[in-house]
């Protein structure tokens, strides 16, 4: 899709969280990508206020309602529901 010459792609993450080492606690070690799946599009990271753990509050980005706001965008995917604050 962000190849695509009729679609502006923004992808904003809310947690670098594996692209960058991180403890996850599913798999009980530091997990880190090996491949770079943030290059080939452009994408921003919205500062996490929370705690960053697994839990509701893990994940709150204030700034991202106000980015969804001003970036005039035609669609929003989400790709977590509602198990953060953030969502």
């Amino acid at each position: 899709m962000a190849r695509h010459p009729r679609l502006d792609v923004q992808v904003a993450y809310c947690s670098l969280s594996g692209a960058e080492p991180a403890h996850d606690p599913e798999f009980g070690t530091v997990v880190q990508w090996d491949v770079p799946l943030l290059d080939g599009y452009p994408w921003i990271e919205v500062p996490n206020r929370g705690n960053g753990s697994e839990s509701f509050w893990g994940l709150r980005n204030p700034d991202l309602w106000k980015l969804i706001r001003s970036g005039n965008f035609d669609a929003l995917l989400c790709l977590t529901g509602y198990r953060r604050a953030s969502f």
